[in-house]
């Protein structure tokens, strides 16, 4: 799990994330990416999951924990002063980690945020 100074937490952050953040596509998810102006504080992360997704909370909660795993182990590879909001597609629900971390190793070349 990411520490708290990591988390996007509140829904101020996560509604401004994904407004006027820009949106990168990936094959399992959707990452909104913002760089909020006079923020200088770490990189936070935030994951959703909404019913309409799936109706189950089971394959919910499943898909936040494999991106999370992702972002948590890749946490390095990311420089600090963004903020981003990522959103699971229906695709990861029948997948391994493995090939969703191959899918973000894709995505983080285009990211604003990759060292």
């Amino acid at each position: 799990m990411l520490k708290k100074q990591n988390r996007l937490s509140t829904k101020y952050e996560f509604a401004r994330t994904k407004r006027f953040g820009t949106k990168y596509n990936a094959a399992f998810f959707y990452l909104y990416c913002l760089a909020p102006p006079k923020y200088t504080g770490p990189t936070r992360l935030g994951f959703v999951s909404t019913a309409n997704f799936d109706k189950s909370a089971v394959k919910r909660n499943r898909a936040k924990r494999v991106l999370r795993e992702v972002f948590r182990i890749n946490f390095g590879r990311i420089k600090s002063g963004y903020w981003a909001a990522v959103y699971p597609k229906p695709a990861i629900k029948d997948v391994k980690y493995e090939d969703v971390n191959t899918d973000f190793n894709k995505v983080l070349s285009r990211l604003p945020f990759a060292k």
